[in-house]
């Protein structure tokens, strides 16, 4: 699997665990709207929430997803497990 493929696995799985919390991503919102709404519904996990989505938006437009900057960005999506 390439790392473009991996990096778009990883946020997808991010934005499944959100919905579970009760934020569903909307298929036309982009990851930025939706870090936002995402983070005003959940105030106390709204910096880790746009690291997130900031890490994603970085990753995905690079040319090449460094390894270590994407093995940080798996991390992240794991350890997003928030109690309400």
């Amino acid at each position: 699997r390439s790392r473009a493929d991996r990096v778009k696995t990883l946020y997808e799985h991010f934005c499944r665990k959100a919905a579970r919390l009760g934020v569903q991503r909307n298929p036309f919102e982009g990851p930025s709207d939706f870090s936002n709404r995402a983070a005003e519904f959940l105030p106390n996990e709204s910096k880790r929430i746009r690291d997130i989505s900031n890490t994603y938006i970085a990753l995905r437009y690079a040319p090449e997803p460094a390894g270590a900057a994407l093995d940080s960005f798996a991390r992240k999506v794991r350890a997003f497990a928030v109690r309400r």
